[in-house]
């Protein structure tokens, strides 16, 4: 069955290429394209995509992405943007976003990455990780304590391993892996998987 995909873009040109380079994918079935985020908001909410692929030069997306990880977290986002600040990748992954790729990237990185994420899985670009390791550098000794537990938890996490995977690899029950992954979460101050791989290594938790 294709991926269900809506895309949000603030520049025309750019929302009309990706949105054709989707279309042309049979894995994928496009939903709907908006050049406004209330716009993808409406589609995001009513429609439940499997992934929304948005553009975070307009503010406004990062609470979308947060507003809807927190209350359809069955939904993945992925953040296609021109800046690679390490501010601007930083909120957009704490605001739960599964994914952060510049808008130089290969279109078959792009539809990669889509399947990726929309398969439980987490992408970044490799040239913004220098400028997230600086902007989250200052947090080294801000982060809570994890529990023994909590460390392993992450350790499978920042492996790849889906909450699925983690029960049956440290023998806990999916609601356990749950509870443990949202106090991981809180303690790290982000709203998703991505953002927690991201200070794990960034801060040393994780070697």
């Amino acid at each position: 069955m294709p991926l269900t995909i809506c895309v949000h873009d603030t520049h025309p040109l750019f929302l009309l290429a990706l949105s054709s380079l989707l279309s042309e994918d049979p894995d994928f079935r496009l939903r709907g394209s908006f050049g406004a985020v209330a716009d993808c908001r409406a589609n995001v909410v009513e429609g439940q995509p499997d992934v929304c692929v948005v553009d975070v030069a307009d503010p406004s997306a990062l609470d979308l992405i947060s507003d809807v990880v927190r209350n359809k977290p069955m939904v993945r986002f992925l953040a296609l943007s021109a800046s690679a600040d390490g501010g601007i990748v930083y909120r957009t992954l704490a605001a739960g976003a599964a994914g952060y790729l510049l808008k130089t990237a290969a279109a078959e990185d792009i539809v990669g990455a889509i399947k990726r994420i929309a398969h439980g899985g987490s992408v970044l670009s490799v040239e913004l990780g220098e400028a997230l390791a600086r902007q989250i550098s200052d947090q080294r000794g801000a982060v809570a304590p994890l529990t023994e537990r909590e460390r392993e938890v992450l350790r499978q996490l920042c492996n790849g391993g889906s909450a699925a995977d983690i029960g049956r690899q440290l023998f806990l029950g999916s609601a356990t892996v749950r509870t443990h992954l949202s106090r991981i979460y809180e303690k790290l101050g982000v709203s998703g998987r991505a953002a927690a791989v991201a200070v794990a290594f960034r801060t040393g938790l994780i070697d």
